[in-house]
């Protein structure tokens, strides 16, 4: 979803207040409004017709608090404009009437048209020419009340392709602006999808959802409004209410007919609203039993439900709706809820289990088919636990997105992989399949990129993460590996995914989940003070350290960094094993990372200052992606290393399995001397004075294992202490390891002065 800011100038006169009636043509208007007086509990307010001297056209307006509904048909069978278009319509929407202040005129698109009014002086019952209806409706005192209070808004709907016209109309027309729009990747269902504009005057009174259909597994049910409807018109009514509950309650006893919904959408609902920072106040039995929808995001929610066709064209419906701090869904927003299929998934999908795409955080990925429509997806595996639930719902959440990769289908299956005995209880989540692969590989293979291209994929990948964080949620894995393009395009579509170490930020970020190369100085930080907290470790108290989801933000720096230059800005000096040295952390803590002049010379200032703006310390990374989504960068050349010639760590085995290097052929690790080796131990042995280092070590490890044959005995050592090649799987006695390692540093020292005699003998 896109949501606008910018409503343009302020008109210089003129003002639109509210929706003041809404007028239907239809085949017998008495018949009509009686209909909508004792099903929706109007009250017949004004006449037309005969009686007050209308000879071509009868009308029947009913009203309810501040809606007002006008039925009109036509009295002379020569009345072709109404008789044609009824024939090619049937009953509808004719025309949408605002409330205005300085503004006389009348306007239309497609059939349906615009009338203005202005009520200033105006002292009538309705409109002039109109007259109190001639007869009493004796329902009206018999029936429960309806309770709808006014028009919420009016949705429209538009053949293919005509949506973006129908929304500039009125922005050049009338002066309205845009709203929020969403694309069919983010509103469609198994079957259908839809594209939708808002559009809404200054005051943001009146709200005008504009919708077009788009292509999806069989015809979308706004699809089949045009159809049956002839062209473009309106497709249904929102009304809104204080207490939908008794509304719906009331209308169902009128005899009013709603669409209904499976109970498996309150039981996931209820699971929703379980990690929800919202409360329903609403009783959710209640809200079960009448088959009322819930909409909800962090700062509020929508209760919501949709009649049927309200006459036998499916064309026309109404809504009920009622707000909770809930203003920027317009009701057409309440998509399916996670459904976890409980059938096998090789009864809708052909499953390739020998094309292995890739692999995520949590599970690896292959190529799925439907049976029946052909079409190929993407098939991710997740062990059947919390953690693979947690990265479902958290994906789940995110969608639909244009630039979040869209999950088709969940199943909770048991699998028995090809060649294997044992049975493995996972989740396989279906999602869209990227065909462009990742922006990584796109980066690497580039002779040359543009500032203009950069660009182009930055503001993409700042959309989806605004959508992450407008629904708190923190990715903690922003990396090109996580961003999927679409297609092979130049500027192609480009989507987040793998949700594997996303949360939700609730103030309590603490786990330090991270890949080196992009992690924010916050989560090192995290880091540090969770391995100095340890149980063992010193007498400190410990005091958990969070962070919070602006870590998104750094890592988009660091992206935005190797797009315009091919390489990291943090990565070890020289070649090793070590992900995350000392010496790295130190930079990404202190921010120190420099614009080589070699690579950074076609680089504009602008561009620097994107990335300068982003990779900024946690007390300055108040930068929210707003800001990169509206920046412009003049377009200048800039050239990518080809992959044979890159040095940096973050592509050298990439670049080993591209250009065929034999292990024989491949650059030889810098081997580390006796000296530097012990100086090392005795670095980690000081520093734990002050804290616990256990990253420290680990390099030290692997250093000792596979370049310091004499330091082979330090594993030895480690493995006394639940040492399991990375970490310390218990607490540990620090004062006693370090003896130990004061031990082994003295040994070898005098193992080294013994060696060093022997060859000045020699």
């Amino acid at each position: 979803m896109t949501t606008y800011t910018d409503k343009g100038p302020k008109p210089e006169s003129g003002r639109f207040l509210s929706f003041h009636h809404i007028t239907f043509w239809v085949g017998n208007a008495k018949q009509a409004a009686s209909f909508y007086s004792v099903r929706m509990g109007f009250e017949p307010f004004a006449y037309k017709g005969l009686e007050t001297g209308s000879r071509q056209v009868v009308s029947h307006v009913v009203r309810q608090n501040k809606i007002v509904f006008e039925f009109q048909s036509a009295l002379n069978p020569g009345n072709h404009e109404m008789g044609d278009h009824l024939v090619k319509h049937g009953d509808g929407v004719k025309d949408v009437c605002f409330e205005v202040e300085d503004l006389d005129a009348i306007f239309q698109y497609g059939d349906t048209t615009h009338t203005f009014v202005e009520r200033a002086g105006y002292k009538g019952l309705y409109l002039p020419g109109y007259k109190k209806p001639l007869v009493e409706d004796l329902f009206v005192k018999t029936l429960p009340p309806s309770g709808l209070d006014f028009v919420d808004h009016v949705v429209g709907n538009q053949p293919d392709d005509e949506m973006t016209s129908a929304a500039e109309w009125y922005e050049k027309n009338l002066m309205f602006h845009r709203f929020w729009s969403v694309d069919d990747s983010q509103i469609h269902t198994q079957y259908s999808a839809l594209r939708s504009i808002v559009v809404t005057n200054y005051e943001e009174t009146i709200k005008m959802p504009i919708n077009e259909p788009a292509q999806g597994k069989r015809k979308s049910q706004i699809q089949e409004y045009v159809d049956y409807y002839g062209g473009a018109g309106v497709q249904h009514i929102a009304l809104n209410t204080k207490d939908i509950i008794t509304a719906v309650t009331n209308l169902k006893a009128r005899g009013m007919d709603f669409l209904k919904v499976p109970d498996t959408y309150y039981i996931n609902l209820r699971k929703r609203l379980q990690t929800a920072r919202i409360k329903v106040t609403e009783d959710l039995d209640k809200l079960q039993k009448l088959k009322i929808l819930v909409d909800f995001d962090d700062n509020g929610y929508l209760l919501q439900i949709f009649t049927k066709p309200v006459q036998d064209r499916p064309t026309v419906f109404l809504e009920v709706i009622q707000r909770h701090n809930h203003e920027v869904h317009l009701g057409i927003m309440n998509k399916k809820s996670l459904l976890i299929k409980k059938t096998s998934i090789l009864d809708d999908y052909r499953v390739d289990w020998s094309n292995k795409l890739g692999t995520g955080v949590n599970g690896p990925v292959y190529s799925c088919q439907h049976l029946k429509t052909a079409e190929r997806f993407a098939l991710k595996l997740l062990k059947d636990n919390q953690q693979g639930h947690r990265e479902v719902e958290l994906h789940y959440k995110c969608i639909p997105h244009p630039h979040v990769v869209n999950i088709q289908d969940v199943y909770a299956n048991t699998v028995q992989f090809p060649g294997e005995t044992s049975i493995h209880h996972r989740l396989l989540v279906v999602m869209e399949l990227m065909e462009g692969g990742e922006l990584f590989d796109r980066i690497a293979k580039a002779s040359r990129f543009t500032e203009r291209n950069a660009v182009c994929f930055t503001k993409q990948i700042a959309e989806a993460v605004e959508r992450c964080h407008s629904l708190n949620i923190a990715h903690r894995d922003l990396k090109p590996e996580n961003l999927l393009l679409k297609d092979q395009k130049e500027n192609g579509i480009i989507k987040l995914g793998d949700f594997g170490f996303a949360k939700v930020d609730d103030g309590s970020l603490m786990t330090p989940h991270f890949t080196p190369y992009y992690v924010a100085p916050q989560v090192l930080e995290a880091k540090r003070k969770s391995q100095s907290g340890f149980a063992g470790y010193n007498s400190v108290p410990f005091q958990p350290y969070t962070y919070d989801k602006c870590c998104d933000m750094w890592s988009l720096g660091v992206i935005v960094y190797i797009m315009l230059c091919g390489y990291p800005p943090f990565c070890p000096t020289t070649p090793t094993d070590a992900a995350l040295t000392p010496d790295m952390q130190r930079r990404i803590m202190s921010a120190q990372y420099e614009f080589s002049p070699a690579d950074w010379s076609h680089i504009s200032p602008q561009a620097k200052d994107v990335v300068n703006r982003s990779n900024m310390l946690y007390e300055a990374q108040e930068v929210h992606s707003a800001h990169l989504t509206s920046m412009r960068i003049p377009e200048r050349q800039i050239y990518l290393k080809p992959i044979a010639q890159a040095n940096n760590n973050m592509i050298r085995k990439r670049k080993q399995s591209q250009i065929g290097l034999t292990p024989e052929e491949q650059p030889p690790a810098k081997k580390t001397s006796s000296d530097e080796a012990i100086q090392k131990l005795e670095d980690v042995i000081n520093y734990w004075e002050d804290v616990f280092q256990q990253d420290m070590l680990s390099q030290l490890v692997r250093e000792a294992s596979k370049q310091n044959p004499e330091f082979q005995i330090l594993n030895n050592v480690l493995s006394r202490f639940s040492w399991n090649g990375i970490s310390f799987d218990e607490a540990v006695d620090k004062e006693l390891l370090s003896q130990e390692l004061k031990k082994l540093v003295s040994l070898v020292v005098k193992e080294k002065v013994a060696s060093e005699n022997i060859t000045n003998q020699t």
